[in-house]
């Protein structure tokens, strides 16, 4: 089984699934032996700090050593990304990332405006389209998180599933976790949501498992 298909196969699961997030290549080595079934590596922080090809080459060199080192697959989040999506996806795809995960642009200050969804969904499906089934595509909806309400982040993920995303992960920064729940009991679709549990790290394990997320 291939790096994508193992990361779908954690997509599928009946079962609650967890990626650890990594830094290093020490941390990287220590969750697969672990038995972790894939790792989250996180450059989103440093994304809108590059400010060159250079940098953002760097930043891909730290992570296709890190993925080059692992046999189970890599989930990375690049925040909003750096330059043109589909260029990324690309040589995101090279390298041997399994998944991207990608901001959709809610929890921004600007207007959340439809020409602004539209667009986001625009390049998500050229990516897509370029990308075929060698990586995964996740879509960050910030809806929740930056105050939206549900309806808007019901609406913004459909828009994103039919863009052709493979998951979407949901943000919200209640912590008690009812925002998460309500909108599992209203989502209708197949699209795997998925979610960073340590946000909500006051709900027992065992209340989110029965949500029925995935990872």
């Amino acid at each position: 089984m291939n790096k994508v298909e193992g990361l779908k196969t954690v997509f599928r699961s009946s079962k609650m699934e967890f990626l650890p997030g990594v830094y290093d290549e020490q941390s990287a080595a220590l969750a697969e032996h672990e038995g972790f079934k894939g790792v989250w590596i996180s450059v989103a922080e440093q994304v809108p700090c590059i400010n060159s090809e250079l940098a953002w080459r760097n930043v891909l060199k730290r992570v296709g050593a890190l993925c080059g080192m692992l046999t189970i697959p890599t989930l990375l989040d690049i925040g909003r990304g750096y330059g043109d999506l589909v260029i990324t996806v690309q040589q995101l795809r090279r390298l041997g990332v399994a998944g991207v995960c990608i901001e959709d642009g809610a929890e921004s200050d600007l207007p959340w405006a439809s020409d602004t969804i539209n667009e986001n969904c625009r390049q998500i499906r050229a990516a897509k389209a370029a990308a075929g089934n060698d990586i995964l595509l996740i879509a960050r909806c910030g809806a929740l998180a930056s105050g939206k309400g549900m309806q808007a982040a019901l609406d913004r993920c459909d828009a994103l599933q039919k863009a052709g995303v493979d998951a979407v992960l949901l943000h919200s920064q209640k912590a008690h976790g009812l925002e998460i729940a309500e909108f599992m009991y209203r989502w209708r679709h197949n699209v795997p949501v998925i979610i960073v549990s340590s946000q909500y790290s006051s709900v027992p394990l065992q209340v989110l498992i029965t949500q029925a997320f995935p990872l």
